[in-house]
Formats: structure tokens, sequence, C-alpha cells
């Protein structure tokens, strides 16, 4: 599936060997997290985006943010979104810079304030453990977007503003900044991983 997505991301890629002000159009796909209808579990889904590519680590980021159009026929013809990493009170991305090095290592930093998320979740112990929840699952579903568009080569840095206390929940806590960008090794993700993505092992691997 790398494969796949890295011939997907071809056409972005090209726009880092044009000007300055090049963009590209093409498909792309981008990672959701999403619950498992029968287990409850959570997952995630690559959802495909056409975009005009200046800068594909926002536009992926973007997408993940957003909320998805997925078409339910139950109980009547719909559609909804599925994607936890955007609430119905959607936590806001802010480019900060972009690069890709020498050595090949594509470089994202961004800002994600989650401030009116945590005012409508409240502060409560629940709320504010749905709170840290989202932003987790939101950091998860953009590294892999940077894992995906880098082959595993990637920097990624995320400064969250407007995070709720942690004191008393349970969980490897969230930090607002981190000394070092994440990386495709980083503990914090793998503990965030395996505290939140598919714990009973039931996730369909054909939609990852």
């Amino acid at each position: 599936m790398k494969r796949t997505l890295l011939t997907l991301a071809a056409l972005a890629t090209t726009a880092f060997a044009a000007p300055a002000q090049a963009t590209v159009e093409g498909y792309i796909l981008y990672n959701v997290p999403y619950k498992h209808v029968q287990t409850d579990a959570i997952c995630f889904m690559r959802l495909p985006l056409l975009a005009s590519f200046g800068i594909p680590q926002a536009s992926l980021a973007q997408a993940t943010l957003a909320p998805t159009q997925i078409r339910k026929d139950f109980p009547t013809a719909t559609y909804f979104n599925n994607n936890l990493a955007a609430p119905a009170k959607l936590m806001v991305h802010t480019y900060v810079s972009d690069a890709v090095t020498a050595t090949g290592v594509w470089e994202y930093s961004m800002k994600l304030d989650v401030r009116a998320l945590a005012t409508a979740n409240g502060t409560t112990a629940s709320g504010r453990a749905s709170t840290i929840k989202s932003a987790k699952l939101a950091l998860l579903a953009l590294a892999r977007n940077m894992d995906d568009l880098s082959n595993g080569n990637y920097r990624l840095s995320v400064a969250f503003i407007g995070l709720p206390s942690q004191t008393g929940l349970a969980g490897t806590a969230l930090n607002a900044t981190t000394r070092f960008p994440y990386t495709s090794s980083s503990a914090l993700l793998i503990a965030y991983e395996n505290e939140l993505i598919d714990v009973d092992g039931s996730c369909p691997a054909a939609f990852e």
C-alpha cells in the first residue's frame, strides 16, 4: 500500500523541483481515524484528496482535520462524518513552516488550536479526556500522513494551543510542545497508538 501512496504523491513531490510558487493538481491519500461499526475499535482509513499542491504536508493536514462525507444507506440514505479528528467543534490548523532537506527528510511544523473543542467538552474528567483523545487521534493521523508522504523519513512538530489539564486522566500525557519533532520511531507516537488504535485487533486492513 505504501508504494501506491508514493505513486499518488509523485505529482505533489514535483512541486519542490519547480519554482517556489509552483503548484500542481493531483490525487493523494490522507488518513482519517474512525470507529469500527461492529466493534467500536478506533481504526484508520485512507481517503482520496484532490488538491492543488504547493505544500503537500499542509494540504494533507487540512484534509485530515476536516469532516468527511461518507455514504450511509441505512436507515435512510444520507452522508455522515466518520472522522474522529474532526469533531463538531473543529480543531484549527495553522501552518508554521515546511521543508524537504538535502538528505530527503520531509519536515513540517504547525499549530493545532483545540480551545473551541475544549470549551465545548467542558472541564469535567470525561470532557477533558474527550478533548485529549481527539487531539491525540489528530496527531496520529497527521503523523501517518507524513509517514506515507516521506516513506517514513519525516520530522513533524505540532504545538497544541488550549489543551485542558490532564491531571487525573488515564493514558500517556499529551505534551503541548515537544523538545524534538515527532518521527516514525517516536516513543510518544508509539504509546498513543498502542493506547488508542486497534486495541482489540479488529480493524480491517483493507482500509489502511
